[in-house]
Formats: C-alpha cells, sequence, structure tokens
C-alpha cells in the first residue's frame, strides 16, 4: 500500500490572490484592449527616443509616435467608455475606430524634427491631452441624465487613478533600488534601465491597475448612497482648510486693491488659480452631502464658495487684463484669461442655480480646451497676432515700418532701451514660441534667410538664449540700443573674418567655440568657462583658474578706422589680425574672432561689446 504523503494543496489566500490578479488583467485586456495597446506604443516609443540619439530619424519617429499615441490613451478611453453606455446603439459602429483619423491626423501635423520645433507644438499638444481628460469624466454620461450615477463614477476614477499612483510609485521605487544594488554589486552598467522601467510602470503597469476597478454596471451607480469617510475626511480636514486660508489671503488682497485705487499685479494670478482648483475640487467632492442633515458643514461650504470665487475671478481678469494691455497676449496669458472667465461663470452658474449639472463642468473644460488648442480663437492664432501687432507698433512708432514690412535702415539706427528691449523679447518669444516663419511677412525680403538662420529653434541639447539670437538679429537689421547713457552716442562697428573655415589649427588639441556675452559655459559636473569684456580688454576665467585679462589694444589698433562705404554689416578682416595669443602657467591659447562687435564713443575710446570667437590651446 502506497504510503507517500499525499500533496499539499495550494492555500486558499494564494489561490485567492492570484485569482484576483488573473481576473483584474482579464477585466483591463478584455474591456480596453486598444488602450492597453496604445500605452504599449507608448512606452516603446519612449524606450526608443532615449535608445537612439537625438539626432536620428528613429528618435523623431518614436518621439512624433510616443506624442500621439498619449493622446490615443484618454480618447480611446472615452470612446470605449462611450461604446459600453450605448450597447446595441453603437454595436454596428465601433467608436474607437474614430481615434484613427483623428490620430493619424495630428501625426501628420508634428513636424519632422521635434527637437527643433517651436513650443507652440507642445503647448497644443499639452491643451488636447488636458481636453481630452476631461473627456473621459463625462464620456459615460454623454446621452443620460444620472446626476448621482456621474459623481460616483468620477469619484471612483478618482479613487482608482491615486490608488494606481501610489501601487506605483511604491513598486517602481523597490525595483530601483534593487537595481542601484545589482548595479553597484556587480557592475552592471544599467544606466538606461533606470528610465526603461520607469516607462514601464508607469505607462503598463499603472493604466492595467487603473482600468481593473473601472466600474462595468454604471446604471447600478445611480442607486449608490455610500460616500466613502476616507474622502469625506480628505476633504474636510485637507481641502477645506486649504481653500479657507486662500479664500482669506485673496479677499483681505482684494480690500487693499480697493482702498488704495490700484490695479492688481500679474503673480495674483496664481494663488486665485490654486483656489478656484482646489476649492471646485472640494465642491465637487462635497457635493452628494450638502443635502445630508448631519453634514451642516458641508451645505454651508457648497452654498458660500461660489458667491466668494465670484469676485477672485474678476480680481484674476483684472490682473491678466493689466499684463496684455501692456505687453500683449501670449498663451500664458490667454489661458489665464480664458481661466479667469471659466471661474466666473462657473462661479456665477453656481451661486444663482445650485442645481446645475455637474457635467457641465468637465464638458466646458473639455469644449474650451478644443477651442483653444485650433482655430482662429486658439492661444497660438491670437498670440502670435498680438506680438506681431506688438512688434509692429514698435517699427512704427520709429518709422521703420512702410506697409507693413521693416524698412531696413542703412546705417546702424539706435532706439531707446525700453523699446529695443521689446523689440528684443518679442522677436525672441516669436521665434522660440512659433517658430522664425511669423516674421518673414515683417521682415525685409533679402533678411528672411538671416531671421531663419539666427532664430531657428536649436535642439533641445544645445544650451542657447533666445534674447542673444534676437539681439543678434537686430544687430544685423541696423538696430541697435541707444544705451543707459543718454549723453554719449556711441558709433557702433562689427568686424568678421574675410574667409570662412577650414582655419589652420596645427599644434592644437583642443577647440572651443565661445561668445561674449553669453551664460556660463561648460558641464554642470566642472566649473564653466565665464567671459565678459571690460573696454578694451577680455576677461576669461577657466575652470578652477583665477580672471584673466587679455588686452585687446593691440588688435584694436590692427583695426582699419574708416567705415566701409558698401553698408554691408560686418567688416571681412583677414585672420592675422583677429587673432590673439597667451600663455597661462605654461598653457597656450589662441583666440581667433571670427566676429567682433567695437562701440566708440563722443571722446574716441573704443570697447569690445560682444563676440564669437574660437579659443584653441596647445
Amino acid at each position: 500500500m502506497d504510503q507517500s504523503p499525499a500533496p499539499q494543496p495550494t492555500t486558499p489566500l494564494a489561490t485567492s490572490r492570484w485569482s484576483r490578479i488573473r481576473a483584474a488583467l482579464s477585466r483591463s485586456l478584455g474591456r480596453f484592449p486598444w488602450v492597453i495597446t496604445c500605452c504599449l506604443i507608448t512606452a516603446v516609443a519612449l524606450c526608443t527616443t532615449i535608445e537612439k540619439n537625438e539626432s536620428t530619424h528613429t528618435h523623431q519617429w518614436a518621439l512624433r509616435i510616443a506624442l500621439t499615441s498619449t493622446l490615443g490613451i484618454p480618447l480611446l478611453f472615452a470612446l470605449s467608455m462611450a461604446q459600453e453606455r450605448l450597447g446595441k446603439m453603437a454595436s454596428r459602429v465601433p467608436l474607437t475606430l474614430c481615434a484613427v483619423p483623428l490620430l493619424l491626423s495630428f501625426f501628420m501635423l508634428l513636424p519632422e524634427n521635434l527637437s527643433e520645433a517651436p513650443q507652440i507644438v507642445f503647448i497644443r499638444w499639452a491643451i488636447l491631452l488636458a481636453g481630452l481628460h476631461f473627456l473621459t469624466a463625462i464620456s459615460g454620461h454623454l446621452r443620460v441624465s444620472e446626476p448621482n450615477g456621474f459623481w460616483h463614477f468620477n469619484r471612483q476614477l478618482f479613487s482608482r487613478f491615486f490608488l494606481a499612483t501610489l501601487y506605483t510609485c511604491v513598486l517602481t521605487a523597490g525595483l530601483e533600488m534593487a537595481l542601484v544594488s545589482a548595479n553597484l554589486l556587480f557592475e552592471l552598467k544599467l544606466e538606461l534601465t533606470f528610465l526603461h522601467l520607469l516607462i514601464l510602470m508607469g505607462f503598463v503597469f499603472h493604466p492595467i491597475f487603473f482600468l481593473a476597478g473601472i466600474p462595468s454596471d454604471l446604471p447600478a451607480l445611480e442607486h449608490e448612497t455610500e460616500h466613502p469617510r476616507g474622502l469625506k475626511a480628505f476633504t474636510q480636514f485637507a481641502l477645506a482648510p486649504i481653500v479657507a486660508v486662500f479664500t482669506a489671503l485673496l479677499c483681505t488682497y482684494s480690500s487693499k486693491i480697493l482702498f488704495s485705487l490700484s490695479w492688481p499685479r500679474g503673480w495674483v494670478a496664481l494663488p486665485v488659480l490654486l483656489l478656484a482648483g482646489v476649492g471646485i475640487l472640494t465642491y465637487l467632492l462635497l457635493h452628494p452631502l450638502r443635502s445630508r442633515l448631519e453634514e451642516k458643514w458641508a451645505s454651508w461650504f457648497c452654498r458660500n464658495f461660489p458667491p466668494a470665487l465670484a469676485p477672485l475671478g474678476i480680481l484674476l481678469l483684472l490682473s491678466v487684463r493689466e499684463r496684455i494691455s501692456s505687453y500683449g497676449i501670449t498663451e500664458g496669458r490667454y489661458l489665464g484669461l480664458v481661466a479667469g472667465s471659466w471661474i466666473l461663470l462657473w462661479a456665477l452658474f453656481f451661486a444663482l442655480r445650485p442645481h446645475t449639472p455637474l457635467r457641465w463642468v468637465p464638458a466646458s473644460l473639455a469644449l474650451l480646451c478644443l477651442v483653444s488648442a485650433y482655430g482662429p480663437l486658439s492661444a497660438a492664432s491670437l498670440s502670435k497676432n498680438s506680438q506681431q501687432q506688438q512688434l509692429l507698433d514698435i517699427l512704427s512708432k520709429h518709422s521703420l515700418l512702410h506697409e507693413r514690412h521693416l524698412q531696413k535702415p542703412e546705417a546702424p539706427f539706435q532706439i531707446p532701451d525700453a523699446d529695443y528691449k521689446s523689440l528684443t523679447s518679442i522677436i525672441a518669444y516669436l521665434g522660440k514660441h512659433h517658430g522664425p516663419k511669423t516674421l518673414y511677412p515683417i521682415l525685409p525680403s533679402s533678411d528672411v534667410d538671416t531671421a531663419q538662420l539666427e532664430l531657428k529653434p536649436r535642439p533641445w541639447s544645445h544650451s542657447y538664449s533666445a534674447n542673444q539670437t534676437a539681439r543678434s538679429l537686430l544687430t544685423k537689421l541696423n538696430i541697435l540700443t541707444k544705451g543707459d547713457s543718454s549723453d554719449s552716442r556711441l558709433n557702433w562697428r562689427a568686424f568678421s573674418l574675410a574667409h570662412t573655415p577650414p582655419f589652420a589649427i596645427e599644434g592644437f588639441s583642443h577647440l572651443t567655440a565661445l561668445k561674449v556675452p553669453s551664460p556660463a559655459t561648460g558641464t554642470p559636473k566642472e566649473d564653466p568657462i565665464r567671459l565678459h569684456f571690460s573696454k578694451d580688454s577680455l576677461i576669461i576665467t577657466l575652470p578652477k583658474q583665477p580672471p584673466q585679462e587679455i588686452s585687446l589694444k593691440h588688435l584694436f589698433e590692427s583695426l582699419p578706422a574708416k567705415q566701409p562705404t558698401d553698408n554691408s554689416n560686418a567688416t571681412p578682416i583677414p585672420s592675422q589680425n583677429l587673432t590673439v595669443d597667451w600663455q597661462l602657467d605654461g598653457r597656450q591659447f589662441r583666440i581667433l574672432f571670427t566676429e567682433l562687435w567695437i562701440s566708440t564713443d563722443a571722446s574716441g575710446a573704443k570697447a569690445a561689446t560682444r563676440a564669437d570667437f574660437l579659443l584653441l590651446e596647445k
């Protein structure tokens, strides 16, 4: 008779745990296959972008795919929920197919090289992403009116998202620590693995965990009466005190404005937006409790917060209006204006009609995001037109405009500092946010190529100043600033090399391209090279060395004194007249100026103002 022990059955607890995991995974994949597919595409595309060099075609394609598929995640989720709710009405035509032409259109409209794309591309993407997330809030209640079901559906989305985020953060931190330990112990060189793990946890684990908890029986939520105690405590003891503090602070500031009769400052927009965001979220979370007799504080908050927010919405609009009237519209001010208008309307609606359906809150926000992203009333269109008009007004003020085109002065033309700074900031803004093409209708046709070269957005890996490139363009357009001194009129001259590279660099081992003035140059891990002019000297500070003063007097003396007759931007000079040699602790250096600007005041004193040069070391 066989006396071998019987196999031990699997413990019920382990069986239950693994069965729940399998069931959750099955629910996610079964209900939202296209959403998870889109998440996987995003994860693969992002992993590809960090593997490939920024300048490669593969990197740019992967980045475009990642931006597009990121938009597809909330879009496909919203369409899937709408498909479930419509049931038989939408069974013949899958709504998720509608996402394909929309996403393909967005992908085709993206620039081929996103590393050099103007910032409006990413601003528009962020606005669309926000709008699609607002769309998910109403996706299950587009054709039905279930106020209680709508609140409980979004409450579960809210709770599930934060629970998924908590699990993802804890699990990711643990796995990252394990990778750090393995990397230190076995010297595995896992630098990119850390980023890969972060991407996979954020775009694979997090959405699967989140989607597993989405309620499937939406009509049953209309009869739900439970209000989670944790959510109530969070609202009562965390959000409500924050709203009270910000409301008291801003009401006090509003009283100060009324008594002093002064316009609100621009920075007041941030606390008002924070108050509106936290306060409206608190209002929405407390909405079901306002009718319960035992929750009088919730009823008091929902009754008094909208009237208290209305004047603060006016305060926000006044502060944004003050900035727009002085400096024109930008994307940030446009969004502040839209947000202020929406906050004021929300406060008035819920103060006068407390029973306004809550689903109009995300619906109106989704519509505003769509209008702000595309069309004649979008942030891009209005901000570009406003800044172009500001530019035309300044040029017209100094008689530099003819039929809405810049009339380039034949000789250097000086304008006041304030107008020069405004021109610089406007050109820098248009070039960085909208691309150099926005200046083509204004510039003379002969300077279009110059604008394209100067204002072309640089790759993200390159450090550059948009204001510096704008000043360079103005200089080549013969528009200069008078400077701080009104008594001395400066005479500006530009000198450049008479021929283009290649240059002879025999005997030198290192070459660095530098600009003056410029931000600190160098990597964060080492001391940067610091540069500035002091009249007729160049002050250069090398890493871990004291400042060195390099005299340029002999260079000034070798330059021609006469102004060229061809009105060119820069006088061509042989390379030997733009070369300076110097030594430091046995190290030999050579400076070769490729472009040098010199000013001469009324007394005849010369001073270097800006330069591009090559620093060579033996």
